[in-house]
Protein backbone atom coordinates (compact mmCIF):
# COMPACT_ATOMS: atom_id res chain seq x y z
CA UNK A 1 0.00 0.00 0.00
CA UNK A 2 1.47 3.45 -0.56
CA UNK A 3 1.79 6.55 1.52
CA UNK A 4 -1.74 8.33 1.08
CA UNK A 5 -1.92 12.05 1.38
CA UNK A 6 -4.81 13.07 4.41
CA UNK A 7 -6.82 14.18 1.53
CA UNK A 8 -6.65 10.83 -0.74
CA UNK A 9 -7.64 8.56 2.97
CA UNK A 10 -10.21 10.91 3.45
CA UNK A 11 -11.83 10.57 -0.14
CA UNK A 12 -11.01 6.50 0.33
CA UNK A 13 -12.55 6.33 3.30
CA UNK A 14 -15.57 7.80 2.81
CA UNK A 15 -16.14 6.14 -0.74
CA UNK A 16 -15.58 2.76 0.54
CA UNK A 17 -17.94 0.12 0.32
CA UNK A 18 -18.40 -2.09 4.14
CA UNK A 19 -15.94 -4.52 3.04
CA UNK A 20 -13.10 -2.49 1.59
CA UNK A 21 -13.85 -0.15 4.75
CA UNK A 22 -12.67 -2.86 7.11
CA UNK A 23 -9.86 -4.19 5.01
CA UNK A 24 -8.77 -0.40 5.28
CA UNK A 25 -9.32 -0.79 9.22
CA UNK A 26 -6.89 -3.51 9.97
CA UNK A 27 -4.44 -2.46 7.92
CA UNK A 28 -4.53 1.37 9.70
CA UNK A 29 -5.45 -0.76 13.20
CA UNK A 30 -2.14 -2.77 12.22
CA UNK A 31 0.02 0.83 11.63
CA UNK A 32 -1.46 3.04 14.07
CA UNK A 33 -3.68 1.18 16.57
CA UNK A 34 -6.73 2.23 18.16
CA UNK A 35 -6.38 5.61 17.13
CA UNK A 36 -6.13 4.94 14.06
CA UNK A 37 -9.07 3.37 14.02
CA UNK A 38 -11.47 5.98 15.95
CA UNK A 39 -10.04 8.10 13.35
CA UNK A 40 -11.23 6.23 10.23
CA UNK A 41 -14.90 5.96 11.74
CA UNK A 42 -14.92 9.58 12.70
CA UNK A 43 -13.95 10.15 8.99
CA UNK A 44 -15.98 8.18 7.55
CA UNK A 45 -19.79 9.15 9.81
CA UNK A 46 -18.85 12.81 10.70
CA UNK A 47 -21.13 13.88 8.68
CA UNK A 48 -23.69 11.63 9.53
CA UNK A 49 -23.75 12.38 13.21
CA UNK A 50 -23.53 16.03 12.10
CA UNK A 51 -26.66 16.03 10.12
CA UNK A 52 -28.33 13.69 13.17
CA UNK A 53 -27.79 16.24 15.48
CA UNK A 54 -29.05 19.19 13.25
CA UNK A 55 -32.32 18.12 11.62
CA UNK A 56 -34.09 17.59 15.35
Amino acid sequence: MKNLSYKEFKKKVRNSDKKDFFKLLFVVYWITGIFGILFAFWIRFSTQVKNFFIKK
